[in-house]
């Protein structure tokens, strides 16, 4: 997988070696190749918000003795182009399914919410993933209390095709791109 760039973000594969780190420190930096160059990254304690419970489990579905360049298929951080800051994980929930679709989270750090770097971090992940020969629709689900991420979603041509009960978060609204 390559990194991704917008205007303000470069959209770097989720690597084992962050995952490591992450579960090793709260705040952190890194090197990272960059395709402006190589630079220093610094990963606050914010980041990634509530989905770090899931990185043990996602480090060990990689394998016992995986490399640090190993990356997870569809998996990002977000890195604030100026600021050379981790911002926001995103990225697939799971494989794609057989029938092309895959689900896809996100998480904007609280202190860069507002900004809409949500918004052009999910845009540049669904062109990225609808490119692929594997997907040919990407879904997502949001709370009826997350207007915010609800936003996102239609900002980046998302409709919103029905509900669903999720574990842990009750009914949740299902949306779908599909170009």
């Amino acid at each position: 997988m390559e990194t991704l760039s917008t205007p303000r973000l470069h959209l770097v594969p989720l690597s084992a070696e962050v995952l490591r780190r992450r579960l090793a420190a709260d705040d952190f930096e890194l090197v990272l190749d960059l395709p402006d160059g190589t630079r220093t990254v610094g990963f606050g304690p914010q980041w990634p918000g509530d989905v770090v419970g899931s990185y043990e489990a996602l480090l060990g579905s990689l394998g016992p003795t995986v490399a640090d360049d190993v990356v997870v298929d569809l998996r990002y951080v977000a890195v604030d182009r100026e600021a050379l800051q981790a911002v926001a994980e995103l990225g697939a929930k799971g494989p794609v399914a057989g029938d092309g679709a895959v689900e896809i989270g996100y998480g904007v750090n609280e202190a860069c919410r507002g900004r809409g770097l949500g918004t052009e971090a999910v845009g540049a992940l669904v062109t990225a993933a609808l490119g692929r020969d594997d997907v040919t629709r990407v879904l997502a689900h949001t709370t009826s209390d997350n207007i915010a991420s609800q936003r996102v979603l239609e900002n980046t041509g998302f409709s919103r095709v029905g509900s669903t009960v999720e574990e842990g978060h009750g009914p949740v609204a299902v949306w779908e791109r599909t170009t």
